[in-house]
């Protein structure tokens, strides 16, 4: 099945969780002994990883199709302007800066990968710092 591109909204300095159900046909997928990994990179083909993340730590997966990706905020504090690239775009009415690219694989017991999402990641900069 083909990825769906989706973007992601990141708020720097706040918990960041993708939640979703993944649905064959009418039917909640099974995720019992998949794995599951998402990268965000400045490109496609850049070399750097701005996030790593995978399952179990990151990634949550169940029975019943769900999947949760969660990020914690020490870690969306650490992305930075420099790593956007400083590339401004509008989303939803707000200035964000284009981050980078991401997937987010999961694969089965037998090994076969599915890329179930894809797209670009925005960051929506912290203005309000040190605890407040």
């Amino acid at each position: 099945m083909p990825s769906t591109p989706y973007p992601l909204l990141i708020e720097q300095g706040v918990p960041f969780v993708l939640s979703m159900r993944v649905i064959d046909d009418n039917i909640p997928r099974d995720f019992t002994g998949f794995t599951a990994a998402m990268q965000v990179r400045p490109s496609a083909d850049s070399p750097t990883l701005l996030l790593d993340l995978k399952s179990p730590l990151s990634i949550k997966l169940s029975a019943e199709g769900h999947v949760e990706v969660e990020v914690d905020h020490l870690t969306t504090a650490k992305l930075t302007a420099c790593a956007a690239g400083n590339e401004v775009r509008k989303l939803n009415l707000k200035d964000v800066l284009l981050l980078g690219y991401y997937d987010l694989k999961l694969t089965d017991p037998a090994g076969v990968p599915d890329r179930v999402l894809e797209g670009p990641v925005f960051l929506s900069m912290e203005v309000t710092r040190n605890g407040h």
